[in-house]
């Protein structure tokens, strides 16, 4: 088993600012309606788009990635579509 680190984010942000190797995302959504956010291989703008993640209404989603997805430049979350929306990404350098 990895020992990731992990950054927890309640909105735009990054999980890392620099290449790293991205484990698994947690993806919470206590909301009453559908929400969604954007994984983004970039440091510092939501360039770089890799997937938009949804999770259906009050559900917490894990999405592991095994092997674990590359990213060269950082791993970084855009457009949350709701303030109450929260992701924990697990990452390696």
């Amino acid at each position: 088993m990895i020992a990731c680190q992990k950054t927890r984010l309640t909105a735009a942000g990054n999980i890392v600012g620099r290449p790293a190797m991205l484990h698994w995302i947690l993806f919470e959504n206590p909301e009453g309606s559908a929400q969604s956010a954007t994984l983004n291989d970039a440091a510092s703008a939501a360039t770089g788009e890799i997937i938009k993640l949804r999770a259906p209404a009050t559900t917490t989603i894990v999405i592991p990635f095994d092997p674990p997805m590359p990213f060269g430049t950082g791993i970084r979350i855009s457009a949350f579509s709701h303030a109450n929306v929260r992701v924990v990404g697990g990452y390696t350098e």
